[in-house]
Order: C-alpha cells, then structure tokens, then sequence
C-alpha cells in the first residue's frame, strides 16, 4: 500500500454474527467477544457461553480478562476467555 492509497473500512473489520442483539461487545484477552440480550456471551470464532440460560442480559463490563454481566435472572455473572462462567451474585425475586 502506498502512502496515499486510501483503504475501505469494509477491507479492515470482520464480520460476526452475535445471534442476538448486542447489548456490549469487547475483548478477552486479544478475541472480540459479544454480550447479548439473549443470555450469551458469543466469541469471534463462534464459541457461546450460557451466562444466563432462559434469561437476557441487562448489563455487561468487560476487563480485558473477563466480561461482568447481570441479568433479568437475579445473577451478577463473570464469563472468562475460555468460556466458563461463574456466579458471583444472585438476588431472586427481585426485579
């Protein structure tokens, strides 16, 4: 590429599809990953991590190593890289 060659965004991103609409999307560690208002965190190459199965999620915070997500089901939930996921907090009956 020269220096004044201009390149189109479209030759510079890559395409995923989530599934679901995307409530926040980030990086853990150097992989995209999405936090959907169906339940799921779906990875780049196309893994899902169940979060909050039956469930949608409200919120979601990424820290690079892990994503942070509540749901309408009561829990706080921490999903990593690789996919697992751990409860951290539940409230029932409380929204």
């Amino acid at each position: 590429m020269t220096e004044n060659e201009v390149r189109s965004v479209a030759e510079l991103v890559t395409s995923c599809e989530a599934g679901a609409h995307v409530v926040t999307a980030g990086f853990l560690g150097d992989e995209a990953a999405f936090a959907t208002g169906e339940g799921e965190v779906v990875f780049l190459d196309g893994r899902k991590a169940a979060a909050h199965p039956g469930g949608s999620i409200l919120e979601a915070v990424f820290d690079g190593a892990r994503v942070v997500t509540a749901g309408d089901d009561g829990r706080v939930v921490a999903t990593g890289a690789e996919g697992n996921s751990e409860t951290l907090a539940e409230v029932k009956n409380k929204w």
